[in-house]
């Protein structure tokens, strides 16, 4: 090289970038792991879990979420590691900590889920659109089709599950979300059979309703229940 230039290479080091050859740059790296994340979102095949609800007992209570808990693989541990459990477990005096399928004290699990179900409470979600918290920090994400779109509302037959438990006398939805939805997409107002049944809106069982305490959201729970069981 002429020192003129060196000279010009020298000027124009401050604006070189340089990197190893086969690295990816920081902005490339985060969006492939974007586009790798959505990938798993949309690709995973999460199959909603259905109602839960005694061999043994007939039910006079159905208590509904709003998106379904993805089904597990074992199906003694659906619902798992809803919050619903935090306060089920202070009415029938019993500890459990929801937990995921990998972590749960399967004995603490089956024993409460089997107390609550054998004193008349069945266990549903409005929808069975699977919400998935594995992803993201924990944090739940509307999954996404092939396409990119956000998945459409899908029902679950609670019109037939109904008509195959006809002694279920109340619908009690777990927050006002749960409640909107069902009204808005079921169309009660149109159908007699659901009309007959009382829907009942509960405190939300979720840590971000922080204005409850888990036991108050417990007593509103027992005395919203006590229209149609004992406990």
């Amino acid at each position: 090289c002429t020192d003129g230039q060196l000279d010009l290479k020298k000027s124009l080091s401050t604006f070189l970038y340089s990197r190893p050859i086969g690295a990816s740059s920081l902005n490339g790296n985060k969006a492939k792991k974007e586009t790798n994340d959505e990938k798993e979102i949309s690709d995973r095949n999460l199959l909603p879990c259905g109602p839960l609800q005694s061999a043994d007992v007939k039910p006079k209570i159905l208590l509904l979420g709003e998106t379904s808990s993805a089904k597990p693989f074992k199906s003694d541990l659906a619902y798992c590691e809803r919050s619903m459990w935090t306060v089920l477990g202070s009415i029938f005096q019993m500890n459990y900590t929801p937990s995921t399928a990998e972590e749960v004290n399967l004995e603490e699990f089956i024993n409460l889920k089997k107390t609550v179900l054998s004193n008349g409470i069945c266990i549903w979600d409005v929808l069975s659109n699977v919400h998935d918290k594995s992803l993201n920090g924990g944090r739940q994400r509307k999954r996404k089709n092939r396409s990119g779109s956000t998945e459409e509302m899908k029902l679950n037959d609670i019109k037939c599950f109904l008509k195959e438990n006809p002694t279920i006398q109340g619908l009690y939805f777990i927050g006002k979300k749960a409640h909107v939805t069902y009204v808005k997409l079921f169309k009660v107002e149109n159908d007699y059979s659901q009309q007959s049944r009382e829907l009942i809106v509960l405190p939300s069982s979720s840590k971000a309703n922080s204005r409850m305490t888990k036991e108050e959201k417990a007593t509103a729970w027992k005395d919203a229940f006590s229209r149609f069981i004992t406990l």
